[in-house]
């Protein structure tokens, strides 16, 4: 085989020949040269230009170069001894070559980034010199516009925007007289800005050709095949040619031809922020924690460390390419799975703990480190002074508030207009609908639904979030103990005189003093700030809820007695849209009702719903009970014995750029958490329920990242009931923390992907610490399961726990998942037909999975088949199962 890498001129040099317009050819076998030099380059506008040299011995050197991005080409170099029809060899992978070699180039200097030999499929070191290529002869023939495989391979490359096709299609068989072809792929799915859209392609459009490729070849198959094809030679802003075939009636059909430049992923286009790869630095602990060096142990004993390594390099890499929306804490447990825990304990980090919640600043800390921003404190000399005995100057200090709570509201929408917030207002319930039918946005059938969807997920990046969590910490100015015990005091002495409500009509809304009758307020009591004395109030008004321009700030507070908040509108009982809401109620057994976006819930905002006192019942249909888009949803239950029912999406779930937190800090109550109900599973499940809840970060696949949800209980006997996709777990570049940190007896119950689990680019975590608790779902993919680049953490600390789970659970991991279950104390028993430690397939992007089980502790354990008390094995594709006395021995053993 020749030998390809003959240095014998600089790289820059034959950019020039390769691309320039002012290139003089000597004939003969002298070189190229040129008077213009690798700037013009960046004025070349062809994506795409190639040339065959012949040198003196007969041998072809064909060269493929493309623009990559303003600064970055790539150079394909094969070589062979037989001439070809060129571009046809080019186009199809240039079979039968003696070698071929793909270079990514630095254009201004021609340094070589990196290096990949295709007949090895490996990289080639490279000292970033600049290369030089052999380029002897004559041309053979050149040309320009075909894209050829060659690049170097997904993940490895530079950072570039993900191609958005839009050819989700299967294959159909036809007949046609319009058209040669036997066979086409079906479009079944339109999506918005994709290139089979703006080619004019929709559903049930049948596409024959594309490229090169025509229907009879292999790539039109399956769409699977097609989409790794395209990704493999295109790039976005790539020009292609297709062919498709339009239904007209029984038996005719029009044969439309067509070209399109590729676009690339609606806001899937930025690189990972640098404050993400800086915070991941900041908190990655360089040596191992005991679990992780008994993994590494035991995976090197069986031949196994460069698969898991491998594993973590592909968890990494579904970072390239990224949206604005990335949160940190899940980025650095997705890429670490041993870091879950040290990265829940993050996120947990400010929340206050046992009954200690009349500090709510505190809990905007848990924002600012979520979100890696910094809000100053608020100077409280820019308030006026109040006392105990006149309520004027209470008023006048509430007034001030609001007044500061709006200049902070105007900061962080200033680059909205009034148009475009009332357009985000009219839009996000479409947008939670989209989810709820489809759960897919692309799949959305309402492609204009779709479009206004992208859109408004696009607009949200430009919200200013550290201004709204200032504008919540302003408002926080009036739930601080002295100023609520002064205002209360104030209030008692005036109300025993003058019993009518108290009514200040200002610039930023009403504000509502009343006394301890038994009150109710109807939607012409709506208000900016309402101050409720005490007494069986029933409340049918905004309850302290926000809502864009026409109210960004909102309160209310109740000081006393068993109140009901009911309301069959959205955005009601401490939500925050476009800026800041909070339900605030002292003490009383409360009952809340609400349909969706209540009982703490932030959108582009923060809502919160604070219940100071009482044994409480929480109602909702759903996307209610602490649930956060764009903002921070807050459910904060400081005493009692609790009940919360929702009927899907809630209690603790964070979307796009949201953290939702539902707080309950009695160590003693003992409370209810139900999230199902509503709508059937989509799995299809006999009796199955969707869920989505109960500690969730969920991401509007395929377009925007999750959020981070947080379910925390600390303590009681406390039982936990949900559909699909809940507790503890994570979707689409989200994750979420199921955390009961008392010792109470807790019952778990599921029906799929629960206590635990991660799907598609993902992070759940799910911690126990202490309590004889019970785990059982209906159906399987439970208990630290991880599917689809995800990871999973299951632990349960201490307590003799039973274990009842069918089929892929405990400990269980597919498509590049990546699950760790640990039960560290106890007598567990395993009841289930589910097998610990299992590992299933990888057949969306090779490689391997990892399945880690340890059950440690002194107590004999009860499986029910396959495994037993004192066994380590390594079994399947990466399964490791240990049941050992303690870690330390089985790390020496």
């Amino acid at each position: 085989m020749k030998n390809t890498f003959k240095f014998a001129i600089p790289i820059a040099s034959f950019f020039g020949i390769l691309f320039s317009s002012c290139v003089h050819v000597e004939k003969g076998l002298n070189w190229y040269s040129t008077t213009c030099g690798v700037d013009d380059l960046f004025r070349f506008d062809k994506r795409s230009q190639w040339q065959v040299t012949l040198d003196g011995e007969g041998f072809y050197y064909a060269y493929f170069a493309r623009r990559i991005l303003s600064d970055k080409l790539e150079i394909t170099l094969a070589t062979i001894s037989t001439p070809q029809k060129w571009d046809d060899w080019l186009q199809w992978g240039c079979k039968g070559a003696s070698s071929r070699v793909t270079y990514l180039i630095e254009r201004q200097t021609g340094l070589v980034l990196s290096q990949f030999d295709h007949h090895t499929n490996q990289f080639i070191n490279i000292d970033r010199q600049p290369v030089t290529l052999h380029k002897t002869g004559h041309s053979s023939a050149h040309g320009d516009g075909i894209y050829c495989p060659g690049r170097i391979p997904k993940y490895t490359d530079i950072i570039q925007p993900l191609l958005w096709t839009g050819f989700t299609s299967k294959k159909v068989e036809l007949n046609t007289s319009e058209c040669p072809a036997t066979f086409g792929l079906s479009i079944f799915s339109d999506k918005a800005r994709s290139a089979a859209y703006l080619a004019g392609m929709r559903q049930a459009d049948i596409l024959v050709k594309l490229g090169p490729w025509d229907y009879d070849h292999d790539v039109f198959s399956s769409f699977d095949k097609l989409g790794s094809a395209i990704l493999d030679r295109y790039l976005p802003g790539d020009r292609v040619k297709l062919e498709y075939l339009r239904h007209l009636e029984p038996g005719s059909y029009e044969l439309i031809k067509t070209s399109v430049t590729l676009p690339h992923r609606p806001i899937q286009e930025h690189p990972l922020a640098q404050t993400l790869i800086e915070f991941d630095k900041e908190q990655f602990a360089e040596i191992q924690n005991p679990y992780e060096t008994l993994l590494n142990g035991l995976a090197q004993q069986n031949a196994k460390l460069n698969d898991n390594q491998d594993l973590l390099s592909r968890l990494s890499q579904t970072h390239q390419i990224s949206d604005p929306y990335r949160l940190a804490p899940f980025y650095t447990a997705h890429r670490h799975p041993f870091m879950m825990g040290q990265m829940a304990e993050f996120c947990q980090a400010d929340i206050p703990s046992g009954k200690n919640l009349l500090d709510l600043i505190s809990h905007f800390k848990i924002l600012e480190n979520i979100f890696l921003i910094k809000a100053p404190e608020i100077d409280s000399d820019l308030f006026p002074k109040f006392a105990d005995d006149d309520l004027e100057l209470h008023l006048n200090y509430i007034e001030k508030v609001l007044q500061l709570a709006q200049t902070y509201n105007a900061q962080a929408f200033h680059r909205f207009s009034s148009d475009e917030r009332m357009f985000m207002i009219r839009q996000m319930p479409h947008l939670m609908q989209t989810f709820v039918d489809v759960t897919m946005l692309d799949y959305d059938p309402r492609v204009e639904r779709q479009e206004g969807n992208i859109k408004l997920l696009e607009m949200a990046e430009k919200i200013d979030m550290s201004a709204i969590v200032l504008q919540g910490k302003c408002l926080s100015k009036l739930l601080g103990n002295e100023f609520l015990i002064s205002i209360k005091s104030a209030m008692k002495r005036h109300f025993q005189e003058h019993p009518e409500q108290l009514v200040r009509h200002t610039d930023y809304g009403k504000i509502i003093l009343s006394g301890s009758e038994n009150n109710r307020y109807y939607k012409r009591h709506d208000a900016a700030v309402i101050v409720d004395l005490g007494g069986d109030d029933y409340y049918a008004n905004n309850t302290g809820s926000s809502y864009g321009e026409l109210r960004p700030s909102a309160i209310l507070i109740d000081f006393e007695g068993n109140d009901r908040y009911e309301n069959w509108k959205s955005h009601r009982q401490g939500a925050g849209i476009l800026g800041v809401g909070m339900l605030v109620d002292v003490s009383g057994n409360d009952h809340y009702v609400g349909i969706r976006h209540a009982q703490g819930v932030g959108f582009l905002g923060i809502g919160v719903l604070w219940d100071h006192d009482g044994n409480d019942r929480y109602s909702a249909i759903d996307t209610s009970q602490a649930v956060g888009h764009f903002g921070a949803g807050f459910l904060l239950d400081n005493q009692g014995n609790n009940t919360f029912i929702n009927g899907r999406i809630g209690q603790g779930v964070g979307f796009t750029f949201g953290v939702g937190l539902l707080y309950s800090a009695d160590s003693g109550g003992t409370d209810t958490y139900i999230n199902k109900g509503q709508q059937a599973s989509s799995y299809g499940d006999d009796g199955s329920f969707e869920g989505w809840g109960q500690g969730v970060g969920i991401g509007f696949r395929p377009f925007t990242s999750g959020g981070i949800g947080i379910l925390l209980d600390e303590g009681g006997d406390d039982i936990y009931e949900a559909g699909t996709f809940s507790q503890g777990g994570g979707y689409f570049y989200g994750m979420g923390i199921l955390n009961d940190r008392g010792n109470g007896n807790d019952s778990y119950l599921g029906t799929r992907y629960n206590m635990g689990f991660s799907a598609h680019q993902a992070t759940g975590i799910f911690i126990d610490e202490a309590g004889n608790d019970t785990y059982k779902t209906t159906h399987q993919v439970a208990m630290s399961i991880a599917w689809d680049e995800a990871s999973s953490l299951f632990i349960d600390r201490s307590g003799n726990d039973i274990y009842d789970a069918p089929g892929f659970a405990l400990g269980a991991a597919a498509m590049n998942g990546f699950s760790i279950f640990i039960d560290a104390e106890g007598s567990d028993q395993y009841v289930g037909d589910s097998i610990p430690a299992k590992t299933y397939g990888n057949r969306y992007h090779g490689g391997t999975s990892l399945a880690y089980f340890l059950d440690l502790g002194k107590e004999s354990d009860t499986y029910n088949r396959d495994r037993k008390n004192g066994e380590v094995s390594v079994s399947g594709d990466n399964a490791f199962f240990i049941d050992a006395l303690t870690l330390d021995s089985i790390i020496q053993e």
